[in-house]
């Protein structure tokens, strides 16, 4: 196995390990030790390529889309129970309003009422 080291923000050293045979230009590197370390930003996986003790050349500087990074900074709505069911009044003021906005509807039965 191939051995190295990586710099993080914090300054703390942690090692780097890896196949023989594993081509270190290879365009999707960057991907690869992103995912190799729990999804570790770009930024970071590039300033760990910019120092020369690291033996890592980066040949591309795509960013490739990850999934699980970006499902994880979404977040997540709930709808909101507070106006639903016995707790919603209708007959004060204040409580729940339904409006109309097609206008008045013609009663219809299947057949023509004379009038």
């Amino acid at each position: 196995m191939s051995s190295g080291t990586m710099r993080t923000k914090t300054r703390s050293v942690l090692p780097l390990h890896l196949p023989k045979p594993f081509d270190r230009r290879l365009p999707k590197f960057k991907k690869v030790v992103h995912l190799w370390f729990a999804h570790l930003a770009y930024d970071t996986v590039e300033r760990m390529a910019s120092d020369p003790a690291s033996g890592i050349r980066l040949t591309d500087k795509e960013r490739p889309p990850c999934l699980m990074c970006a499902q994880s900074k979404q977040k997540r709505n709930k709808q909101s129970q507070q106006d639903t069911g016995v707790i919603a009044p209708i007959d004060r003021v204040g409580g729940v309003i339904c409006s109309d906005i097609k206008g008045p509807i013609t009663p219809w039965i299947g057949v023509v009422i004379a009038t």
